[in-house]
């Protein structure tokens, strides 16, 4: 009697796991094949590609883009490198200098605010400047305004 119960809870189960399965199946299938790689991607990708952004010999085309992907997969962890670029800007390409001001306001980080805003008085490149507003006005926040308006 009690086998019976037993391998009766299990085809239960087992048709309810099926049900389930033909019911959310294509929710499931979009789960694995999008948004799972995303993740194990990012987990694998992102240290390679903080080398290549902080790699001096690598091209300014191809750091900009790494630096657009950091940003897509929103790479907290690359924020202080494109800190560092920004930070050194009079040594680096404007190219890189504009790749990575806006990446890091689109991740929102507060931090950043003081240094990105201190490119407004430094900066000799009127790109870069420009990209630079373009940048602040992502953060949409009455300080980055009133940094920005004291500058003018």
């Amino acid at each position: 009697m009690k086998k019976s119960i037993y391998k009766l809870t299990i085809f239960v189960l087992l048709f309810l796991l099926i049900m389930i399965i033909f019911k959310y199946g294509a929710v499931i299938k979009f789960l694995i094949i999008t948004e799972i790689p995303k993740v194990v991607l990012k987990f694998k990708s992102e240290d390679g590609l903080i080398k290549i952004l902080n790699n001096n010999s690598k091209d300014t085309k191809t750091r900009c883009r790494v630096a657009k992907r950091l940003k897509e997969i929103n790479s907290k962890e690359s924020i202080p490198y494109f800190e560092e670029i920004i930070k050194k800007h009079k040594n680096n390409d404007p190219e890189l200098v504009r790749c990575s001001i806006v990446p890091l306001a689109e991740m929102n980080d507060k931090n950043s605010i003081d240094i990105i805003s201190a490119l407004l008085k430094e900066t000799e490149s009127g790109e870069v400047f420009r990209t630079t507003i373009y940048a602040l006005g992502i953060y949409n926040d009455p300080v980055v305004f009133k940094n920005v308006v004291n500058y003018l």
